[in-house]
């Protein structure tokens, strides 16, 4: 019984081969894109804020450093002594040539604080694009102008950024920059180039007004945990076309405890299998490192041990090909964590199944099908 089993676990190792060869395809095939003409329309950015976190400052010059002619910014708290708002305001002060809107909301609607925030926000605008960027997301100077050139298309309603993370030395911060660029992006991407392009990502959403308020605005999104995701879903369900932009961002990851960062991680990956349990399960067949050292365990022999030297060393190739192609130098030079990485990205896989109430924000949720949340009491 246990050499089948090893048997199988190594064959479904070996179809991981297959994946990272088609997420390599897919994340080059993005970086092969050819530039669009320039499309410029009056932009709304939303800035939504909790906290005056790790390197804001920094993340709200960059959204002013835009080369972009026409945009507003509106900076949006739960609580008006939030000191995220201090930090817009005084940098918002540096440049008076944009008009600069800030809200606040002691009374949030619905369990969703952050759609509670934008539903303020957006009541505040009327350009003809809206764009959400989380406060943690750092623009190069023409991130807007690539988030908004797609739509030029008439059929394009939702454009979203791939990111890869900005971190120092910590750990925890290493190991989710090498989730993020060596596993989450390139299998979005992948799931793009064969047609399942229905989310988006907190990063950077770049929608049409009209679209949004057929959708019923941010509104729609005050029960869910995963509205960053519902706008690309809503979208594509409603008939419109998702794509990603050119161009790519930075989230900057603060060098928090390992706990700390491993419950977010947790949260992220519950909030994934929500919204796509069968994509979640299926997932199962990207751990390929994890998956060769269980075969490597259930049936031990001098072959297996070989298929796991042979698998580590696919994955590091892929891995180090996809962060050069997304522009990820730093981790590049962390790969020596790729293998602690994977061991811990599978083991938060596996947990997620019991997985019932989530932390978000210093909040406590019951998580339901499709995203669906209530706080505790």
């Amino acid at each position: 019984m246990l050499p089948v089993l090893g048997a199988t676990l190594q064959g479904m190792a070996a179809l991981c081969w297959v994946y990272w060869a088609a997420a390599a395809w897919s994340v080059r095939r993005w970086s092969n894109q050819t530039a669009e003409e320039p499309f410029t329309p009056a932009v709304s950015v939303l800035k939504p804020l909790c906290g005056a976190e790790e390197g804001l400052a920094g993340n709200l010059e960059a959204l002013y450093a835009q080369n972009y002619p026409d945009f507003e910014v509106v900076f949006g708290a739960e609580c008006v002594d939030d000191p995220a708002l201090a930090v817009a305001r005084a940098v918002a002060e540096r440049h008076p040539e944009r008009r600069s809107s800030f809200v606040h909301s002691t009374a949030p609607p619905g369990a969703n604080r952050k759609a509670a925030n934008l539903c303020q926000m957006a009541s505040l605008t009327g350009r003809q694009i809206v764009v959400v960027a989380d406060s943690d997301i750092r623009w190069p100077a023409d991130a807007l102008a690539q988030a908004c050139s797609p739509l030029a298309d008439p059929h394009v309603g939702v454009v979203t950024c791939p990111y890869i993370g900005r971190h120092g030395n910590g750990l925890a911060a290493c190991m989710e920059a090498l989730a993020i660029g060596a596993s989450f992006i390139p299998s979005a991407m992948l799931a793009a180039a064969l047609g399942r392009m229905d989310f988006a990502f907190g990063s950077t959403v770049a929608v049409r007004r009209e679209l949004l308020a057929a959708m019923g605005g941010f509104e729609g999104l005050l029960g869910n945990i995963a509205d960053d995701y519902m706008l690309g879903h809503r979208a594509a369900s409603a008939g419109w076309r998702v794509v990603f932009s050119r161009g790519r961002v930075e989230t900057i990851l603060s060098d928090e405890p390992l706990r700390a960062s491993l419950q977010r991680r947790l949260r992220w990956a519950a909030t994934v299998s929500s919204v796509q349990p069968a994509g979640a399960a299926g997932a199962l067949l990207t751990h390929g490192l994890p998956l060769a050292l269980l075969g490597a365990v259930a049936a031990p022999s001098v072959a297996g041990l070989a298929f796991v030297g042979a698998t580590l060393a696919v994955r590091a190739l892929s891995a180090d090909f996809l962060l050069r192609l997304l522009g990820d130098e730093t981790s590049r030079r962390r790969l020596w964590l790729l293998p602690i990485e994977d061991m811990v990205a599978f083991v938060l896989w596996a947990w997620v199944p019991v997985v019932k109430r989530v932390t978000w924000r210093g909040r406590r949720y019951r998580l339901g099908s499709g995203g669906r949340i209530t706080e505790d009491d």
